[in-house]
């Protein structure tokens, strides 16, 4: 054998033995090393983003509930926004004062929390608003929005139309209902 096939065995030799204990000292290579859970932890650093809005509309009687079920598909969701709004009717004349609608909402997300607003009266000749902000718990934030959530609108008491003088023999206009729209959206880490 002449000098330089033994210095090309001796480096093969010695890049063999190179590679064997990076292998040992080094382990797996980092993407096969990192579990399916394990790759996600960075997800705070992802950009935040919003769903499309969506609308429902519906008319509701005094004293009724109307419920609806939606359900969410994206991963990593932060935060869910939900606004109820109805516009109370105008007074049927000058003679008239309409009393204010009440509205709220019973939210059941799909961890089986359940998240209720406040009855809330619109101002007298204005619309009514509800918004509520559920924030998910950062602890499932992976997937615990995913699945079905049900939100239950309960329509309470519809101010009737009062005389604003009762002298001139003039009675209560009856308020049985009221139509509303609901929104919600929600934001979420997306890496994509």
């Amino acid at each position: 054998m002449h000098k330089n096939d033994r210095i090309i065995v001796l480096l093969g030799i010695v890049i063999i033995v190179i590679a064997l204990v990076g292998a040992a000292v080094g382990g797996k290579p980092k993407s096969e090393e990192t579990g399916s859970d394990e790759k996600f932890n960075d997800y705070r650093s992802w950009p935040i983003k919003e769903s499309s809005a969506k609308h429902t509309s519906g008319s509701s009687q005094e004293n009724s509930d109307e419920t609806l079920v939606f359900n969410i598909t994206d991963n990593y969701v932060t935060q869910l926004i939900i606004e109820l709004n109805w516009l109370d009717e105008t007074s049927d004349s000058r003679n008239y004062e309409n009393q204010p609608d009440s509205f709220n909402f019973t939210v059941f997300t799909a961890w089986d929390e359940v998240i209720s607003s406040d009855d809330v009266f619109n101002p007298v000749g204005e619309a009514g608003l509800i918004t509520e902000t559920i924030t998910i718990p950062e602890e499932g934030i992976k997937d615990a929005a995913i699945g079905e959530w049900t939100i239950s609108i309960h329509c309470g008491n519809c101010g009737d139309q009062v005389p604003i003088v009762s002298l001139l023999g003039l009675r209560e206009i009856e308020d049985t209902g009221n139509d509303w729209i609901l929104n919600y959206h929600y934001e979420f880490h997306s890496n994509n």
